[in-house]
C-alpha cells in the first residue's frame, strides 16, 4: 500500500438556509472573519471557506491526532509534564487571541486538536468574540456579509442565479442594523468551563478563558472536569456556589476538599505547583485570576519556555495515574450551547448549596451538534432572548 501525498484538512459544514432563518449569519461572519484574522502555530487556521448548493464550508488545517477529550477518555490522565507541554502551547495560544484583542469563550479538551507532530492547536471560534475597540474595528471592516460573499463551490452554478439567491435587500440590511446590539450579546460557551460570573448572566471575558483553562489543566491531571453534575441544572449550580477559599486552611493544608473529592485515586496526581495554579485559575472573583503572561511565569512551568514550545520536538503525551473509567459522565463530549445572557439572581441557602434558584428560571443549555453529532438539537435564541429548540445547522 501507498499513502497519499495529498494534504488533508478537515471541514466545517454549516447549513446557510438554518443561518438566514434563525438570525446567525453575523455569528459565522464574524468566526470567518475572526479566523481571517488571527495567526498563531496553536491555532487551526483558516485555509478556504467557500459555497456550495445550500452550505457554507470552512476548510481548517486537519489534526490528525484527534482531540484532547478522545485522549483523556481512552487514557484517563496525563502525567505532569505532557500536561504542562499541552496546557503551554494552549496557554500561548489563548495568549495570542487576548494580545488581539478578543476571547475565545469555549475553551474545552473537545477543542484542543492534537496534529500528526504531537503539537497542540484550539480550534472553532464560533464563541470567540473581539472585547477591545481595534479587535471590533478590525471584524467590522471585513464586512457584514462575509457568507453572502463567498465564492461558490460549483461550477455548474448559474452565475446571475446564485446572486439572485444572495442578494440582501435595504429591507433586510435594516433590520441586521436594528438587531446588531442584540446579536453581540448572545454568547456560545459549554457549561462545564464557565466560571461563576457567566453562569449567572455576565459576558465571558479574559478572566473567563483564565477559568476554562484552569478547568483544562485540572482534567488533564485528574481526567475529569472539576465541576461537572448530573445535568446541566445542577453543574450551574455547583459552579455559582463554588468556591475554594472555604476550603483552605489558615495553616495552608493540601488536604483541600476540592482535590480530596474529585473521584482521584491518588493525592500525588497533583504536586504543590498544580494545586497552587489550578487555585488561582479557580478563583470565584474574576479580579483574582491571573493573566496569561502571569499564568506562564508560574512556578507550575518553571523551566519551560512555553513560547517556544512550537519550535521543538513535541513532547510524547504519555499516561498519568489516574485510569480511565468506563461509561464515565464525563467520558461524553460536552457541547456548546448558544444564549442570550439574562441577569440572573440566585437564591443560595448557606446551609444547603444544593437548594439554589434562579429568580429568572434555569436556563436550558442543550448541545449544539459538533462532529458526528447529526441528530442532535440545540438552542438558539431570538431578539426577545425566548429559547428556541432547532435542528442541527
Amino acid at each position: 500500500r501507498t499513502r497519499s501525498n495529498w494534504p488533508e484538512y478537515a471541514v466545517k459544514i454549516v447549513s446557510t438556509q438554518k443561518i438566514e432563518e434563525l438570525g446567525y449569519e453575523k455569528s459565522i461572519n464574524r468566526e470567518i472573519a475572526t479566523l481571517c484574522t488571527l495567526s498563531h502555530p496553536s491555532i487551526a487556521r483558516l485555509i478556504s471557506s467557500f459555497r456550495f448548493k445550500d452550505g457554507a464550508y470552512l476548510v481548517l488545517e486537519y489534526a490528525s491526532g484527534g482531540d484532547l477529550h478522545t485522549l483523556l477518555k481512552k487514557n484517563g490522565s496525563l502525567d505532569e509534564i505532557s500536561t504542562k507541554f499541552v496546557c503551554g502551547e494552549v496557554l500561548v495560544a489563548l495568549g495570542s487571541i487576548h494580545d488581539a484583542g478578543f476571547v475565545f469563550g469555549d475553551l474545552k479538551p473537545e477543542n484542543i486538536l492534537i496534529t500528526e507532530s504531537g503539537h497542540i492547536k484550539i480550534t472553532d471560534f464560533g464563541g470567540c468574540r473581539p472585547v477591545t475597540k481595534a479587535a471590533k474595528e478590525m471584524i467590522k471592516k471585513s464586512g457584514k456579509n462575509i457568507i453572502q460573499q463567498l465564492r461558490d463551490g460549483d461550477w455548474r452554478e448559474n452565475k446571475n442565479k446564485l446572486e439572485d439567491k444572495l442578494d440582501i435587500d435595504a429591507c433586510d440590511e435594516g433590520k441586521e442594523e436594528e438587531e446588531e446590539e442584540d446579536d453581540d450579546k448572545r454568547i456560545e460557551g459549554t457549561t462545564a468551563y464557565l466560571p461563576p460570573e457567566v453562569v449567572a448572566g455576565g459576558v465571558p471575558t479574559a478572566a473567563a478563558d483564565v477559568w476554562a483553562f484552569g478547568c483544562v489543566l485540572y482534567q488533564c491531571l485528574s481526567g475529569r472536569p472539576p465541576i461537572l453534575e448530573e445535568n446541566e441544572t445542577l453543574t450551574m449550580k455547583k459552579i455559582v456556589t463554588f468556591d475554594l477559599t472555604a476550603n483552605d486552611s489558615e495553616n495552608g493544608s493540601e488536604e483541600d476538599a476540592f482535590f480530596a473529592s474529585s473521584s482521584i485515586s491518588s493525592f500525588s496526581t497533583f504536586g504543590p505547583e498544580s494545586r497552587a495554579l489550578i487555585r488561582r485559575l479557580l478563583s470565584r472573583n474574576p479580579n483574582d485570576r491571573p493573566s496569561v503572561p502571569m499564568v506562564t511565569e508560574d512556578s507550575f512551568f518553571s523551566g519551560m519556555d512555553v513560547y517556544g514550545l512550537h519550535r521543538k520536538a513535541a513532547h510524547p503525551l504519555d499516561v498519568g495515574s489516574v485510569a480511565p473509567v468506563a461509561d464515565a459522565r464525563w467520558s461524553r463530549r460536552q457541547f456548546s450551547s448558544i444564549w442570550a445572557p439574562q441577569p440572573q439572581s440566585y437564591h443560595i441557602d448557606p446551609l444547603d448549596t444544593s437548594n439554589v434558584v434562579s429568580s429568572n428560571g434555569v436556563i436550558d443549555n442543550r448541545p449544539i451538534m459538533e462532529g458526528d453529532e447529526i441528530e442532535v438539537l440545540f438552542l438558539t435564541t431570538n431578539k426577545l432572548s425566548v429559547l428556541n429548540k432547532i435542528s442541527e445547522l
